[in-house]
């Protein structure tokens, strides 16, 4: 609940655990790891808090390799991961809509032997994803995507230099059951240079990157059309989006004394067609009407529109929002720091800034984080540590056509934690408490800010143990 008033069906419940095993010998190594988790909880102020979600996940992952080879390669590393992901959504308690997400990974890469200066390692990756959504809030039809890249990573050093450079191509292909197909080809690459003084005795680094990227719209971009409660929207795909080019820079700087650290950053990235959730008024949509039937051939289609429109206005109505690209550009600063002030006592702090604007109009991106910083004490004595934090955020009122601005607020967090043996495993028992001061605030890029707060004060009681 908040501080103000206990919120309806906002429960939760979280099941997990995974268990690994592996073998190391004198070049190679191999590893085994399985996991599941299994989640329930509730989505407040939808269909009168009605509705629950019940994520659930398998995870196996197989990694091995080796060091120390003759050859070509002095070392490599090849990863399986398997996962498959369904959850259900819940009316009542009677499942009304389920997804699955299956996905298959296979990543080899290897470290080529150096060449002088130059010391690196180049890889492939493949995907096979398998999306499926059925029932009355089925999103998207069913989806097959597969994709491959290939990449390196390169560095040349000197002394009190280093020279680095990568690149990564990638084609994958969207095939949506009934549903014309998309396939993308797209390239990345970077440059960057760290330079250590040598009058700072390698205690400082300054370092610069050049970037151009890419990134092809995500299925959810391209296939959703409907009600998705989760992000608490009506969401409209585009499948004719293309990908996101952005080109960067960024410059920070790097400095470790025996007592203290500090780094900071500043990065500026110019990116064409960025892909963003633009909100959509009713009139427009009812407008808009035939364009949104063609686009998306499906028998649910025009139902869906006719139940917007006629709930557009009504109390737990969804927003409607469209998926669109537009050039814009994003820059920020980030900072983190921790001076030792005993040695026991470590004082940390950080901030961090993120500006983002449409290139053309200069018109603000919508759900911008605000300026934050945060400030904290960490003691520790053997395996007995404890602590706070603070954070102070300022408020938001840079926003985006419809967007609500948030104001500022502050946060304080205390912990303890101790840990000890157990046979052969470590236990760790942990104690926290989140929002002390029970603080009432609205986190900006929360989907639901306008409805409902955040949390107020909890408490957290958690044992691990390591084996």
């Amino acid at each position: 609940q908040t501080c103000a008033l206990p919120i309806s069906n906002s429960q939760s419940r979280n099941r997990f655990g995974s268990v690994g095993a592996g073998w190391t010998g004198a070049k190679n190594y191999l590893g085994a790891n399985y996991g599941y988790d299994d989640t329930r909880f509730g989505i407040p102020v939808v269909e009168e808090g009605h509705i629950e979600s019940t994520p659930r996940r398998h995870s196996l992952t197989v990694r091995g390799g080796g060091q120390d080879l003759n050859g070509l390669f002095d070392s490599f590393r090849g990863t399986l991961s398997v996962k498959r992901y369904k959850h259900d959504e819940l009316n009542l308690g009677e499942v009304d809509t389920a997804f699955r997400n299956d996905t298959d990974e296979i990543e080899l890469m290897g470290a080529h032997r150096a060449a002088g200066r130059l010391k690196g390692s180049l890889g492939v990756w493949f995907l096979n994803r398998g999306f499926g959504a059925t029932g009355e809030e089925a999103l998207s039809p069913n989806v097959d995507q597969r994709a491959l890249s290939a990449f390196l990573y390169e560095e040349m050093t000197w002394p009190h230099v280093t020279m680095q450079f990568a690149g990564r191509a990638e084609h994958t292909r969207y095939v949506p059951a009934d549903e014309g197909s998309r396939s993308f080809n797209t390239g990345s690459g970077s440059v960057g240079l760290l330079l250590r003084p040598a009058a700072a005795d390698d205690r400082l680094i300054v370092a610069f990157s050049l970037a151009r990227a890419a990134r092809y719209p995500a299925l959810e971009e391209l296939f959703y059309f409907g009600d998705h409660p989760g992000n608490f929207a009506f969401e409209i795909g585009n499948p004719n989006l293309n990908p996101e080019h952005a080109r960067g820079a960024d410059v920070s700087l790097r400095w470790r004394g025996p007592r203290a650290s500090c780094e900071v950053g500043y990065f500026r990235n110019s990116i064409d067609d960025f892909i963003f959730r633009s909100p959509l008024a009713p009139v427009e949509l009812r407008a808009r009407r035939t364009e949104f039937e063609r686009r998306f051939p499906r028998e649910t289609t025009a139902a869906r529109i006719g139940e917007s429109l006629a709930s557009a206005g009504l109390d737990g109505a969804f927003p409607v929002v469209e998926y669109v690209a537009a050039d814009s550009v994003l820059q920020g600063l980030e900072a983190h720091g921790d001076v030792s002030l005993m040695p026991s006592l470590t004082l940390e702090f950080s901030a961090d800034y993120v500006r983002g604007k449409l290139k053309h109009s200069g018109e603000p991106l919508p759900r911008m984080p605000p300026l934050r910083f945060i400030g904290g004490l960490r003691y520790q004595h053997n395996a007995f540590q404890v602590g706070g934090d603070i954070s102070a955020v300022a408020t938001q009122d840079r926003v985006f056509d419809t967007e609500s601005p948030t104001d500022g607020y502050q946060l304080l967090k205390v912990f303890a934690s101790y840990s000890f043996a157990t046979g052969r495993a470590t236990s760790t028992v942990t104690f926290r408490v989140d929002n002390l001061s029970d603080a009432l605030y609205r986190n900006h890029l929360s989907f639901i800010k306008e409805l409902t707060p955040e949390m107020g004060r909890n408490v957290k009681l958690v044992y691990n143990v390591r084996f």
